[in-house]
């Protein structure tokens, strides 16, 4: 539609805009000019979430049943882990989230006006379409609207759209027919910023109506996605809650059937069940998670969710977006082509440190200042340097920034320059036009020159001359030309290219002079200079990052707003892509069906001038593929996709409070060799986890065999109930947490990620944790029958659950003992699966090699401290006992080593085969 057929559809007008009583009407039909916020959980909705895993239930389950058996010691212990265990998700997820709603933070708070004819400052919340607004320079877009009059409009879109560069945008018609919205030039959207000029425009959407609404509203839609973590340990808890069952229940029967009371059966049933749970294991999880927290916060990943930090390791594709995470998000002119010369300008980024070579020499003369003060005179942005960080920044328009930045960096001081060289006449740039022409004094006041720079084609129109050399010739229409091809070869290399002239006015010399008569001036007979060429340069860091993610076997797909020339250009600086990576646009996007997306994403592919809807739609494919999918964003666009992934990442810098929200982590630096760290820390957690339960389920496996065997056989017990608890507590705790603690494994970004259909413990972690238990089990039973035997007893013989002889007292301690020892040998052979231990860093984890030391101790209090001893029916060992339950207990250690020695060199000897 025209700006008047506009203005007529909704009932408005450019001079008076709505009358009060048209307000109200429309403030009745349409609501407020506010996004609705999901209404977040309470803390104590939070804590009872808590409980919901499958684990939790299943100890939720045998606390019960311990406390209506009379086992109170036993119930309360189990309460106590469970407590403490939702009180510490509880924390960590409150420390992490906001206490304000992100959405409502992103409104501006006024809103310029007419109404009545009246310029009036009302609050944004109070607009209705159809209402006319006045909009400066910095001012953010309080909601969609249809622009009318536009004088040097720009504006940043980057939180919508993801494009870097700021749009130029104007009152023009636009073409019938589909427009993306980062081409929609006659349209401002709520959330976006004014960077450079004025204008008047026409509200068309408030609320939830707007563009910045119907992503909240898309994201509020999205469900959360459980970690891989929590399905894994679901299953876990299924398969423990069967398996304890069923043991219990033969435990039971066999009891039963060698005569022993039912009562006395069904006790050390459920005792058995109580103890064999892993009741540590949520709380250590969480434990895990939360050291796994600590230490990516150092590494500049803050994780908003506990479960996440296991999901990002799991990751097997990273979407991430161009600007801010690749590159720096920062302008720079990296190639200037000036006297037939292609100079290259050293340095990243608005510090104005760098030099300017050609052909590795450093090149300077006065026609490379002539263009360089060119630039930063026609520039309406400053240079300005922050006072506490040091750090340089731009205020105005990113590419007029490069401009400055480039000058400074020949010691062309802004300062002093606009100041000796003032601008008395400005004819702006126009998406029309493509250029910006200012007049400033030349040095000195002997007169005045004007500077142009714009679009090269439209430069090279207005000139007659260029300067090579610092001599003016004739510029002609072959000349033109091969300008315009080392233009578009620039332009191939993803840089964005202004072209410069200049034109002197030496008889300008009256300092009362009327300059407004340049307002007519005739664009022509101006003088070339040449071309400057500038890009948002890769982070220097990322190309590292990116081949460690090779590496690693995680796909990356870039998913950008901007163009896909640009973002090619530096993928393939980075090394994501090569001449062959296709480019699909988010137009190019809606043609396809979800078959060819499919086809697409099996290929290296870049996704450029995209929307939200299509990153999502990205997104959902890769998910339904099977992939775990961490997606990276920083703007409104980003938040659906941000919530839909399996991980999102939000940016801590450039990020929007709305993709923060919609995050479960953010990166402190917006750096994407950030992100890689947090998936190697990742990485590092899901294996101290794993070895972590399959040194817990060796040793609650080996104790229910124990009895189980020993029953069996008919061997009195040889571990009582609340020995069993006690040996659960006291190798599940302190060990466990310094398992935790554990220091990533070497080459641990050189595998594969795992398989999302993958189980948590492999066939091979099944069979490794079947052969140790038994070599458990095989120790204590040994143990426990050579000390019965040699003190007389023989099978046949009653020890009875009431009556305990000093031998048979004697005896549960000694297997009790190995049974402890057992396990704390076996911590090490566990956090050492496939190496030896004496060529690993025995010592490398001081903590836990404290936890067993303070293990030790309590055990020995427990067989020495009269009331410990009595309550838990132990009595105290000689050294020479010690040292034969250790001497018992260290064969773990052996038969491991044995195996791994033949295993290794078996595994040796076949690459050296294959290698031949």
């Amino acid at each position: 539609m025209s700006s008047d057929d506009v203005i007529k559809h909704l009932a408005s007008s450019e001079k008076t805009g709505l009358t009060k009583k048209e307000v109200e009407f429309r403030l009745s039909k349409f609501g407020k000019n506010r996004l609705v916020a999901k209404k977040k959980a309470s803390l104590l909705q939070n804590f009872f979430a808590q409980f919901m895993e499958m684990m939790v239930l299943i100890l939720i389950g045998a606390g019960v049943i311990a406390f209506l058996l009379g086992k109170t010691i036993d119930a309360c212990i189990i309460l106590f882990v469970i407590i403490i265990n939702a009180v510490i998700g509880v924390i960590q997820e409150y420390k992490a989230e906001k206490a304000v709603e992100a959405l409502k933070k992103m409104m501006n708070p006024h809103a310029t006006v007419l109404r009545d004819g009246e310029e009036k400052i009302i609050p944004a919340e109070e607009l209705v379409p159809g209402d006319i607004l006045i909009l400066e320079e910095g001012t953010r877009i309080p909601a969609d609207a249809r622009i009318l009059e536009a004088v040097m409009l720009k504006v940043d879109e980057a939180v919508l759209t993801g494009e870097s560069v700021p749009r130029g945008k104007n009152e023009t018609a636009l073409p019938s027919g589909s427009v993306a919205i980062g081409d929609q030039s006659n349209m401002l959207f709520m959330g976006t910023t004014i960077t450079n000029g004025r204008c008047k425009a026409i509200v068309t959407a408030t609320g939830m109506s707007t563009e910045f609404g119907k992503i909240a509203e898309l994201t509020s839609q999205i469900k959360d996605e459980k970690s891989p973590l929590q399905k894994e340990l679901a299953k876990v808890g299924k398969f423990i809650a069967i398996s304890v069952l069923v043991i219990c229940a033969i435990v039971f029967a066999l009891g039963l059937l060698s005569g022993k009371p039912l009562f006395d059966m069904l006790l050390l049933a459920v005792s058995l069940g109580v103890a064999a749970v892993p009741e540590g294991l949520p709380a250590i999880m969480t434990i895990a998670l939360a050291f796994g927290v600590q230490r990516m916060a150092k590494r500049k990943a803050i994780i908003r969710k506990l479960s996440s930090v296991e999901t990002l390791g799991s990751a097997t594709v990273i979407c991430t977006d161009k600007t801010g995470t690749l590159t720096k998000n920062e302008m720079t002119v990296k190639k200037i082509w000036v006297n037939n010369k292609f100079i290259h300008v050293e340095g990243e980024g608005y510090a104005p440190q760098g030099r300017f070579l050609h052909n590795n020499q450093v090149y300077s003369d006065d026609t490379l200042i002539k263009i360089l003060r060119a630039g930063l005179f026609c520039n309406n942005a400053v240079l300005e340097k922050d006072a506490s960080s040091g750090k340089w920044f731009i205020v105005g328009d990113p590419t007029e920034g490069a401009l400055v930045v480039s000058a400074e960096k020949a010691g062309i001081k802004q300062n002093y320059e606009t100041d000796a060289c003032k601008r008395v006449f400005e004819i702006p740039f126009s998406s029309e036009t493509k250029r910006m022409i200012t007049i400033n004094k030349d040095h000195g006041d002997c007169g005045v020159s004007a500077f142009m720079k714009g679009a090269t084609a439209v430069v090279l129109e207005k000139c007659s001359y260029i300067e090579i050399d610092g001599r003016i010739k004739k510029l002609g229409a072959k000349e033109k030309e091969e300008i315009k091809i080392i233009s578009r070869g620039m332009s191939e290399q993803a840089l964005r290219v202004l072209a410069f002239a200049y034109r002197k006015f030496d008889n300008a010399k009256d300092k009362e002079a009327d300059y407004s008569k340049f307002k007519n001036l005739k664009e022509e007979d101006f003088i070339f200079i040449g071309l400057q060429g500038m890009i948002d340069p890769p982070r220097p860091e990322v190309k590292d990052a990116i081949g460690k993610c090779k590496k690693a076997g995680i796909r990356i797909f870039i998913i950008t707003g901007d163009h896909g020339l640009t973002a090619k250009a530096i993928a393939k600086e980075i090394g994501l892509a090569t001449n062959e990576t296709k480019i699909i646009k988010g137009i190019e996007l809606d043609r396809m069906n979800e078959e060819e997306l499919t086809i697409a994403l099996k290929e290296e592919v870049i996704f450029a001038r995209v929307s939200a809807e299509h990153k999502m739609r990205v997104v959902s494919n890769l998910m339904k593929q099977g992939e775990i999918v961490a997606v990276t964003g920083d703007g409104v666009n980003d938040a659906p996709a941000l919530k839909k992934a399996n991980i999102g990442v939000a940016m801590g810098i450039t990020g929007t409070d709305v993709s923060k929200e919609a995050s479960k982590m953010i990166l402190a630096d917006d750096n994407f060799a950030s992100l890689v760290n947090a998936v190697e820390e990742g990485r590092a957690i899901f294996e101290n986890i794993r070895i972590f339960l399959k040194y817990l389920f060796i040793g609650n496996g080996a104790g229910m065999l124990i009895v189980f065997l020993a029953l069996l056989i008919g061997l009195p017990l040889p571990i009582l109930a609340l020995q069993i608890l006690w040996f659960n507590l006291l190798t599940e705790t302190l060990p466990s947490i310094a398992l935790t603690k554990e220091p990533a494994e070497k080459g641990l970004m050189e595998k594969s990620p795992r398989k999302p259909e993958e189980i948590f413990l492999t066939k091979k972690d099944s069979l490794e944790m079947g052969a140790n238990a038994l070599i458990i089990t095989a120790g204590v039973l040994g143990i426990f029958y050579y000390m019965l035997s040699i003190n007389g007893w023989r099978f046949g013989t009653e020890a009875g659950f009431t009556f305990m002889p000093d031998y048979y007292l004697y005896a549960t301690t000694m297997a009790f003992t190995t049974l402890v020892l057992f396990q704390l040998f076996n911590i090490f052979n566990t956090k050492s699966p496939n190496s030896s231990i004496f060529f690993e860093e025995l010592f490398n984890n001081k903590w836990l090699l404290l936890a067993t030391a303070l293990s030790i101790i309590l055990q020995v209090l427990v067989l020495n401290v009269p009331f410990l001893s009595q309550t838990f029916k132990t009595t105290p060992l000689s050294l020479v006992d010690w040292a034969i339950a250790a001497l018992v207990a260290s064969s773990i250690i052996w038969i491991n080593e044995i195996y791994k020695f033949f295993h290794l060199r078996k595994h040796v000897q076949s690459s050296k085969n294959s290698n031949i």
